[in-house]
């Protein structure tokens, strides 16, 4: 939780503000996952913060306003696996499997 609030200040994703009292707030909620790797083995764990969008109102909640913003990216290296495939890059050629687990 805590690496996920880090980011979300990081980078600016939000800025708490007093709001109105016209506007009814927006719930909130923590998302956990566990994420595994090749070998079925816990890797990390992850937490998102998650706005329950659902309950929002066009023109009395939020505008609708067109941004782009830049975030902070990680390098995680060569793709090796993908929803389940096994995927072995070389120079010149990739490799992609499927094995039952």
């Amino acid at each position: 939780m805590d690496d996920e609030i880090h980011a979300i200040e990081k980078n600016e994703t939000w800025e708490l503000t007093k709001l109105p009292t016209y506007i009814s707030p927006i719930g909130m909620k923590l998302v956990y996952k566990t994420k595994y790797n090749s070998n079925g083995e816990v890797d990390r764990f992850k937490a998102r913060l998650i706005a329950k969008g659902y309950q929002q109102k066009l023109d009395i909640d939020y505008f609708e306003i067109f941004a782009h913003v830049a975030f902070e990216m990680k390098n995680l290296g060569l793709m090796s696996h993908f929803i389940g495939i096994e995927v072995v890059q070389q120079d010149d050629e990739i490799f992609i499997s499927k094995k039952n687990m």
